[in-house]
């Protein structure tokens, strides 16, 4: 073997164990991680089981209280959407008809100098048309 190919060897080999201690390191930290992921997992388990067992409540009603909270904040809202628009129909039912009412007699008040008018000059023409027979 040429000194040139025993160098390009030697780097080569150096460079392979190098890489074998990196992959060593990084399966080690990656059983490090299961460990620690593993331990933290049971810690937190445990902790969960301890809260579980000093809680006195039924854990289904517990859920069911969770869960329909919400629905029935809904469902209030929904009542209280309907009635509102409920009442606004008949506020605007009330108004409509105050507001009718209010219209017709401004209408009157238009119509009776008009119809007076109206009623003037039909019997001036009749009072002339007589006279001229």
């Amino acid at each position: 073997m040429s000194e040139s190919t025993q160098k390009w060897s030697t780097k080569f080999n150096d460079q392979y164990q190098q890489f074998n201690k990196s992959l060593d390191k990084v399966a080690k930290a990656g059983r490090g991680l299961f460990a620690l992921i593993k331990d933290s997992g049971t810690k937190q388990f445990n902790e969960l089981v301890e809260a579980g067992e000093k809680s006195d409540e039924n854990l289904f009603e517990q859920v069911k209280t969770t869960v329909s909270q919400p629905f029935a904040d809904v469902r209030g809202s929904v009542n209280k959407a309907k009635f509102a628009s409920v009442g606004l129909f008949a506020r605007v039912k009330e108004s409509s008809n105050k507001y009718f009412d209010e219209l017709v007699t401004e209408g009157e008040k238009i119509e009776k100098p008009k119809a007076q008018k109206t009623e003037k000059s039909a019997s001036k023409a009749k009072s002339s048309n007589s006279k001229a027979a």
